[in-house]
């Protein structure tokens, strides 16, 4: 089962004792998700200390075939979002 957004935030209610209501948990999580886009979408890496990497990255033009036709085309030059998980994450799951 995943953990989605609603979880998340009942979960740092718990954690923080209720110091927080879940409307200004809500406005923090989505500032917090901003300012990661934000720097994503720049170009820039985000390095959440000892939990993950976030960044982008340039995929090249190249050559693709369509497994039912056979034909061949060139996909164009695009990026793509790299998550890398970090010691901190890593030794918790494993």
């Amino acid at each position: 089962m995943a953990v989605v957004r609603n979880d998340v935030i009942g979960a740092i209610k718990d954690k923080t004792e209720g110091e927080f209501t879940k409307v200004q948990i809500e406005k923090i999580l989505s500032a917090y998700e901003e300012v990661i886009v934000d720097a994503v979408a720049s170009g820039e890496e985000v390095n959440l200390t000892g939990f993950m990497k976030i960044g982008s990255k340039d995929v090249p033009d190249r050559v693709c075939r369509n497994p039912k036709t056979g034909d061949t085309f060139t996909k164009e030059a695009s990026k793509k979002v790299v998550l890398k998980a970090l010691k901190g994450l890593k030794e918790c799951v494993m």
